[in-house]
């Protein structure tokens, strides 16, 4: 890589701000949305393969983003 090209990579990245990790969702109690959490947090879904728990999560989060505080 050229230094121009660092230089600039690393001008640009001091330039932008991290992104910071979501926190924890405050759905309501008994919503979809907080089905769904129970539901990614049991040992059930925890024990499938990563990729297994990744389809899964492509499916659901839609729908919790959508629904997710709908009873």
């Amino acid at each position: 890589m050229s230094p121009e090209f660092m230089a600039e990579y690393h001008r640009l990245l001091a330039a932008t701000k991290p992104v910071a990790a979501p926190g924890p969702r405050e759905r309501p109690a008994g919503s979809f949305g907080a089905l769904a959490d129970t539901y990614f947090g049991s040992p059930e879904v925890r024990s499938k393969r990563p990729s297994t728990q990744k389809m899964y999560r492509l499916v659901i989060e839609p729908l919790t983003e959508k629904a997710g505080s709908a009873p």
